[in-house]
């Protein structure tokens, strides 16, 4: 069987191209890279339709105790003040119920 490379230096070659591979994404996540909150939202905070989906995303780091997050269906069929004030009444406290839906079709709609 033929051997994988002609000469030292092809490997080493071949070696440091790996190393630099392997190294690329650490070495390139602080500068290049952008932020979360801007990877992930879709549109730029001045052209939002919800800003409050960014809030309760990014912003708002208190403990939710229900979240229901979905599409169109899921924002509009669920009472979240009626689902939150039932929650009260049953657990005696201030609970926090947040809805999180979108109102367009995306990728993960299906």
């Amino acid at each position: 069987m033929p051997a994988a490379f002609d000469s030292i230096k092809q490997a080493a070659a071949f070696l440091l191209l790996l190393v630099f591979l392997t190294a690329a994404p650490w070495l390139s996540a602080e500068r290049l890279l952008p932020r979360p909150n801007e990877a992930y939202s879709s549109e730029s905070i001045r052209w939002e339709k919800y800003p409050w989906v960014q809030k309760y995303i990014y912003e708002e780091t208190n403990d939710i105790d229900i979240a229901f997050v979905g599409s169109s269906r899921m924002t509009f069929d669920v009472d979240t003040p009626y689902v939150q004030a039932k929650l009260d009444e049953r657990l005696g406290r201030q609970t926090v119920v947040r809805t999180i839906g979108w109102a367009w079709s995306g990728f993960d709609t299906l």
